[in-house]
C-alpha cells in the first residue's frame, strides 16, 4: 500500500485551475495522478463559499495539521505509547523514558499531551483510555505531586554511585503493581545486583499494610542483604522510615514520575 501524502501548494493550484475549467473530479484525479477520493476530500474540506481557492486551501490545511496531535503525526510514537500502556506504564513513565533514553525516529513528548491524546474523541472510541492503570471514561482533575507528603524523603540523587553501579548485594527496588482495574495489588522487590525478585500479594495497599509486608520480607533475610531500598513516590511508601528505624536500612526516592531511575 502506497503511503498517503498531503497535497502540495502546486497541486492545489492545479486543482484550482482544473476546477475552474469545469473538469469532473475523476478527470482531475487522473490528470493529477491522485485518487478520486483524495480530490473529493480536498474539495470538501478546504473549499469555501467562493469556491476552491488554492492559497486559502493551503492555509486551511496547514492550520488543521498544526492542531493535529504529534502522536497522530508519528505512527512510531503512537505504537511506542500503546505498547508501553499495554505493559501497564503510565504516561509519566512513557514520557520520562523517552526523555532519558531517546528512541530512534521517536520524538520526546510530554506526559500531559499523551493524556490529552488518549481522551480525544477518536481515541475514546477505540477505548484507548482504558489502557491507563487507572482508567476513567472522563479525565479527572489533575493534582500536583507534593514531595513533602513523604516524610524524611531522601532523593535518589543522594544515593551512592556504588548502588547505581550494582557493585554489591543488599540494595533493593520496590514497586507496587495493581491489576484487574486496581482491585488487586502486588508488592514487588528486586535485589539490584542479582536481580532476585520477591513478589507478594497485598490485602491492601495502604501505607501501613505495605510497609509491614516489606518489613516481614526483609526481617527474614540476613543483615548483609538489607542495606537500602529505592522507591517511587507512591503514597503506599509513606512509612518507609520504619525500615530505617527498625533495621538500619537506607531509603531513597526517585524523582516524581521517574520510577525508571531506580
Amino acid at each position: 500500500m502506497s503511503k498517503y501524502t498531503h497535497l502540495s501548494l502546486d497541486e492545489r493550484l492545479l486543482l484550482s485551475v482544473y476546477k475552474e475549467k469545469g473538469f469532473f473530479q475523476n478527470e482531475i484525479a487522473r490528470l493529477m495522478k491522485r485518487s478520486e477520493s483524495t480530490v473529493s476530500r480536498e474539495l470538501k474540506r478546504n473549499a469555501n463559499k467562493n469556491g476552491y481557492v488554492a492559497t486559502t486551501a493551503q492555509k486551511r490545511s496547514l492550520a488543521r495539521y498544526s492542531q493535529t496531535s504529534r502522536i497522530d503525526q508519528n505512527p512510531l510514537l503512537e505504537q511506542f505509547i500503546l505498547e508501553r500502556l499495554q505493559e501497564n506504564w503510565t504516561p509519566e513513565q512513557i514520557s520520562g523514558r523517552l526523555r532519558e533514553f531517546p528512541e530512534k525516529d521517536i520524538l520526546y513528548i510530554n506526559h500531559e499531551l499523551i493524556y490529552q491524546w488518549l481522551y480525544k474523541p477518536a481515541q475514546t472510541k477505540r477505548s484507548l483510555h482504558k489502557l491507563l492503570p487507572q482508567a476513567h471514561n472522563r479525565r479527572g482533575r489533575r493534582l500536583r505531586v507534593n514531595r513533602s507528603r513523604i516524610p524524611n524523603r531522601v532523593s535518589i540523587h543522594e544515593r551512592p554511585k556504588s548502588i547505581a553501579a550494582r557493585d554489591e548485594v543488599g540494595h533493593w527496588e520496590a514497586d507496587l503493581m495493581s491489576c484487574i482495574r486496581g482491585s488487586q495489588h502486588l508488592i514487588v522487590l528486586v535485589e539490584r545486583k542479582t536481580l532476585y525478585g520477591i513478589v507478594v500479594r497485598l490485602d491492601s495497599k495502604t501505607a501501613i499494610h505495605t510497609i509491614e509486608t516489606i518489613k516481614k520480607i526483609m526481617m527474614s533475610l540476613p543483615d548483609e542483604l538489607k542495606k537500602s531500598m529505592t522507591f517511587d513516590n507512591g503514597g503506599e511508601f509513606t512509612n518507609h522510615q520504619e525500615l530505617v528505624d527498625s533495621m538500619g536500612m537506607k531509603t531513597y526516592f526517585c524523582d516524581p514520575y521517574a520510577s525508571w531511575q531506580k
